[in-house]
């Protein structure tokens, strides 16, 4: 138990240094470097997430710690450390996606132009592409939000995204205009980060042609996902 906990110390240190190297800090040095308006604001929020995720960690670590400690107390029933077993299974196929879940949230919808003349060729600024979805999904993730779909496609971590003309290749599953991407969440926090001045959402809405809207919704469904989580090339460290 020592062992584990001086290990995952370790990780979490490793963590810390890690994005102190990121942030460009140096330990002693009286160099100073100057940063505008927007690099800035960039910088201020990419810190912000950073320290979001430590905190993530370690209040991950403090969890993984109690449940270690109870059932190492609860070793002599061992009904009761199966259930908790059980408990967790159920816990981890909600966490990865393998669950249909609802719960409040937004709705994002994003469409090609529309208001294009009769001799106008549509252009790349002009047409939604998976590097939008993308953006889009990293933000809502960033924000908060506990489970994403996109037309009803169920979104989890190696989710892969393609484009292929007027199609999106989402994992295998062609998906066309108009997308609508669903996230469960904090109604009122999804919707302030995604109108945040920096965030892609309000980018998109001002320099780009794509339509764009906000929904705020009381009850959303996401679907399990239907994929396979088979990994072709990791295996446990021997």
């Amino acid at each position: 138990m020592k062992n584990n906990e001086a290990a995952v110390f370790v990780f979490l240190a490793s963590i810390v240094v890690g994005i102190l190297i990121s942030m460009n800090l140096s330990f002693g040095s009286s160099n100073e470097v100057f940063l505008n308006v927007e690099e800035y604001n960039e910088a201020y929020n990419k810190r912000n997430d950073l320290y979001k995720e430590v905190t993530t960690l370690m209040d991950k670590f403090e969890e993984s710690s109690d449940k270690l400690n109870s059932y190492e107390k609860d070793t002599k029933n061992e009904l009761t450390v199966l259930s908790k077993i059980g408990e967790e299974y159920e816990k981890l196929k909600m966490d990865l996606g393998m669950e249909a879940v609802e719960g409040e949230g937004i709705r994002i919808t994003l469409d090609d132009a529309s208001n294009l003349k009769f001799d106008e060729y549509y252009s790349n600024s002009s047409l939604v592409h998976d590097a939008d979805l993308l953006y889009l999904i990293n933000d809502l993730r960033n924000a908060g939000a506990e489970a994403i779909a996109i037309n009803g496609h169920r979104i989890i971590y190696n989710t892969e995204s393609l484009c292929y003309g007027t199609s999106i290749d989402l994992g295998g599953i062609k998906v066309v205009a108009p997308f609508y991407i669903t996230a469960i969440g904090s109604q009122s926090v999804l919707n302030s980060y995604m109108q945040e001045s920096n965030s892609y959402y309000k980018r998109l809405s001002l320099t780009r042609d794509i339509q764009l809207k906000i929904e705020k919704m009381d009850n959303i469904k996401v679907p399990a996902y239907n994929g396979s989580l088979n990994n072709k090339y990791i295996r446990k460290k021997r």
